[in-house]
């Protein structure tokens, strides 16, 4: 009973040092959070300038204008009057792509590819006029984006600002108006991707976070192992303590015996020293693994301050992210 008594007052005074002693390693962690922190914030001032410069240099916000120019230039058929129409940002491939999908669109006749012109013949192009045409263009690629060079050919004839205002100025508006959906069809697609680049960012902070919930976790997991070792340890050293009575209490059997008594008195003896013997290595063990288990700890405490760190830089991308996406809405809502 009394040994009882004393294991249970142990107990609860090994719990209070374990609590005050989790108190401190908390405290402990948020101070060297702290620490990282602030040298974080110092290594973002003398870097925020040349980020900021780097964004402007990847991704142009600012809405380009879709230009115009109208002159004489070499085609299939020699040197004829034809109109020039600059589009921002798209990429060859897409425009061609849309440009044939615009012209064959509810026709019968396909356009044909000859050399570097787009060929469609004996087509109707209602935007600018009622009677059938033939339609030539070429499409290339300029420093800023892609150029579309169309002529339009009616009654042997090809129009221009001379030969027919009117007809001039529909294809003039057809172009534009061809021009503009495709800068914005660039600028979605670019949006598109910025927006993964931001959902990416985001699924990469979860990522952290929930790291950072398993390393509490862990360190909560190890706190609890060296409570219950020391508990364990106590509970081994009141045991010891009994076995080492019972061990004297032997000895004096042993020193009163005689003949196959004191053997048998003897071979307890050795028996209750073995457990002894056990009961000693086990202690060993349990200090070992409560070194081990703290061990843990202080490397954990380092994996989340690390870990806070990469929040801190994380949130910072995806808030530098989130300015340029909605940098590239507002440039996509002025386009027109």
């Amino acid at each position: 009973m009394k040994a009882l008594i004393k294991y249970s007052l142990v107990l609860i005074f090994g719990l209070l040092i374990i609590n005050v002693s989790m108190g401190q390693e908390k405290v402990e962690v948020e101070k060297m959070v702290a620490e990282k922190q602030e040298k974080v914030e110092k290594e973002k001032k003398t870097t925020n300038n040349d980020n900021i410069d780097r964004d402007k240099i990847n991704i142009d916000f600012e809405v380009k204008p879709i230009l115009f120019e109208a002159s004489s230039m070499e085609m299939s058929k020699g040197s004829q009057p034809g109109i020039t129409m600059q589009i921002p940002q798209a990429s060859v491939e897409d425009v061609k792509k849309q440009w044939l999908k615009h012209i064959q669109a509810n026709r019968k006749n396909k356009a044909q590819i000859a050399g570097d012109e787009i060929v469609l013949t004996n087509t109707l192009l209602t935007e600018v006029s009622e009677d059938s045409l033939n339609i030539y263009s070429k499409i290339n690629e300029n420093m800023s984006g892609t150029n579309l060079v169309l002529f339009l050919e009616q009654n042997d004839q090809f129009i221009s600002e001379e030969l027919d205002k009117a007809k001039y100025e529909a294809t003039v508006k057809m172009m534009r108006d061809f021009g503009v959906e495709s800068y914005k069809n660039a600028v979605k697609d670019e949006l598109k991707e910025e927006k993964k680049i931001l959902k990416d960012l985001r699924n990469d902070l979860n990522k952290l976070q929930n790291e950072n919930e398993k390393l509490h976790k862990k360190i909560s997991e190890n706190e609890l192992g060296i409570i219950n070792k020391q508990s364990d340890i106590k509970l081994n050293s009141l045991n010891e303590e009994s076995k080492i009575e019972e061990i004297y209490e032997q000895s004096k059997v042993v020193g009163a015996a005689e003949g196959e008594a004191k053997k048998e008195a003897n071979k307890d003896l050795k028996s209750l020293k073995r457990e002894r013997k056990k009961m000693q290595k086990k202690n060993k063990r349990m200090h070992n693994k409560i070194v081990d288990n703290r061990g843990e700890i202080e490397k954990t405490k380092e994996a989340i301050v690390e870990n806070l760190s990469e929040q801190d830089l994380q949130k910072e991308k995806i808030k530098k992210q989130l300015s340029r996406v909605k940098s590239i809405e507002e440039k996509l809502s002025k386009i027109q």
